[in-house]
């Protein structure tokens, strides 16, 4: 729960932030920025849907931890109409590998009795960063600006990247 957490902050303050920031950068809103975003989660949620398994969840969680950190970083650091469409294209990656990945981990080792409770329990997580995300992420706003919520948003994924390698989640024993 808490590395769904960790990825899914940032991409929340993302879909909060983009349609001020992409003002911001002078384009006349956000809706290819979100279009682009909803398009390569679908695409790969409906061709790729195998990737997860394919990589292993624990390796495809680590790909969309460090993606997630990559997306949100060129999204507030290449301040330009063209970084905010990478880090889109990016974190439209994140989203369709992470879940997966995420939810594959949790249920591993678990009884069929207890899914469940771990579905839910770790999904709990999902409506926390939710919740969460776009109200810390609109205080790191007030001080550093839009830029440095993606950016605060890049590093806590970073931080659930440090996270799942240094306890070794998803890599068996």
């Amino acid at each position: 729960g808490v590395v769904l957490f960790a990825s899914i902050l940032g991409m929340a303050g993302f879909l909060t932030f983009v349609p001020l920031y992409a003002l911001d950068l002078g384009m006349d809103g956000s809706r290819l920025v979100l279009l682009v975003f909803a398009a390569v989660v679908v695409a790969i949620r409906s061709v790729g849907a195998r990737i997860p398994d394919v990589l292993g969840a624990g390796r495809a969680l680590r790909v969309a931890l460090t993606l997630s950190a990559v997306g949100l970083a060129a999204a507030g650091a290449w301040r330009t109409p063209s970084g905010l469409m990478v880090g889109a294209v990016v974190l439209g990656v994140v989203v369709a590998l992470l879940t997966p990945s995420v939810f594959a981990l949790a249920i591993e080792g678990v009884t069929p009795q207890e899914r469940g409770a771990v579905v839910g329990t770790t999904s709990a997580f999902l409506d926390l960063a939710l919740g969460l995300g776009p109200a810390t992420l609109g205080v790191v706003a007030a001080g550093l600006g839009r830029p440095g919520t993606f950016l605060a948003g890049a590093m806590v994924a970073a931080a659930g990247l440090v996270f799942v390698v240094v306890t070794r989640l998803g890599q068996r024993p």
